[in-house]
């Protein structure tokens, strides 16, 4: 039998739903090889965390073994991959991978990474060998991403998972949160006012440049300049919806230095971008549930009852939420009350 690397199989994969005969049972057979003994580390393009791998396969087109599939979604879930992700390389949806590994599954303490032996033999008489070849075709997929451009490392955010982790900068988010990547979710506040627009435009840029491939940008916005608002955030990511939050009482005249717009606002807006249009598949209601007033930390503070709702809507247990904008800490509060790992910024 040829020896082959992790290279090769995970080149196999990224072309496996085009190979005749490849069937959704060797796919699984090749994926769960590459993740023993974190062999998917090896390969070439060195993917920064699990779920950036998982990123890169897709057995949507397979027929799907329901077994199979849970005990890969069970195996994926001891490795720290997110429900999302896990779904996505799958080919379902997270509601099945929840189902699939238990909605109440112990959350385990990472595993230290193995000491790779550099004299490993990963031929057939390896004690783990890989999976019995079937084509070449993966081969030049293999070669082709070993090739291609590292990506730009900067400083790895660490891994936040199995514990809740809260961190704040204080400075311009737009120079202290340069270091993070594979956001996934970006839920915030900016301001509202006319001179305030190109921070819109720049907190686009920064979640195109941020988010994972399934993260979700959520914000809070007034009306008096919400279409270009929109605007801003279209040049960057996909527009996916716009959310309301009724205001409890009778509402406000408003907006504040405009006059001549006699308005008494009773609902704001909260618009939904993501990075990819398809990068959101879950089930989600528009109309966010209003909380109280709670202005003791700052009077343009939101209510944390609210920023709860939008935090469990569009992300699982253990992700990253950040806020570039977090005023007194609302979005961070609520973050952390419901074991999501969060990362905000704020001009003192």
């Amino acid at each position: 039998m040829q020896t082959e690397k992790a290279d090769t199989i995970h080149g196999r994969l990224l072309e496996a739903v085009h190979i005749s005969g490849y069937t959704f049972e060797r796919a699984c057979t090749e994926l769960e090889w590459l993740l023993e003994n974190e062999r998917w580390k090896t390969i070439g393009e060195e993917y920064e965390d699990i779920d950036s791998f998982l990123a890169t396969i897709d057995f949507s087109a397979f027929k799907i073994a329901i077994e199979q599939r849970k005990k890969l979604a069970k195996k994926l879930t001891d490795l720290r991959a997110t429900q999302r992700a896990t779904a996505k390389a799958l080919g379902v949806d997270h509601k099945t991978i929840s189902r699939d590994v238990g909605e109440n599954s112990p959350q385990l303490e990472p595993k230290p990474a193995p000491v790779k032996d550099e004299n490993e033999d990963l031929g057939e008489n390896s004690p783990n060998p890989p999976p019995p070849h079937i084509t070449q075709s993966g081969l030049i997929a293999a070669k082709a991403a070993a090739k291609a451009p590292k990506k730009d490392r900067e400083r790895k955010t660490p891994s936040l998972l199995g514990q809740t982790q809260v961190d704040i900068r204080h400075g311009d988010f737009r120079l202290v949160l340069e270091d993070i990547n594979q956001i996934a979710a970006i839920i915030t506040d900016p301001p509202y006012g006319k001179a305030s627009l190109e921070l819109w435009r720049d907190l686009g840029l920064f979640a195109a440049k941020r988010l994972a491939d399934h993260g979700v940008l959520i914000a809070y916005s007034g009306q008096m300049y919400l279409p270009q608002v929109l605007d801003s955030l279209n040049e960057s990511l996909d527009y996916f919806w716009t959310m309301a939050v009724v205001h409890k009482g009778s509402g406000n005249l408003t907006p504040l230095g405009h006059p001549v717009r006699k308005v008494i606002n009773q609902w704001k807006a909260i618009v939904f971008f993501c990075k990819k249009t398809d990068g959101f598949d879950g089930v989600f209601r528009d109309l966010v549930p209003p909380g109280g007033a709670e202005k003791e930390q700052h009077n343009w503070a939101q209510p944390i009852s609210e920023a709860i709702w939008l935090i469990e809507q569009f992300t699982q247990e253990g992700d990253l939420i950040v806020d570039p904008f977090s005023g007194s800490g609302t979005i961070g509060s609520a973050a952390k009350e419901i074991n999501r790992n969060f990362i905000g910024a704020e001009i003192l």
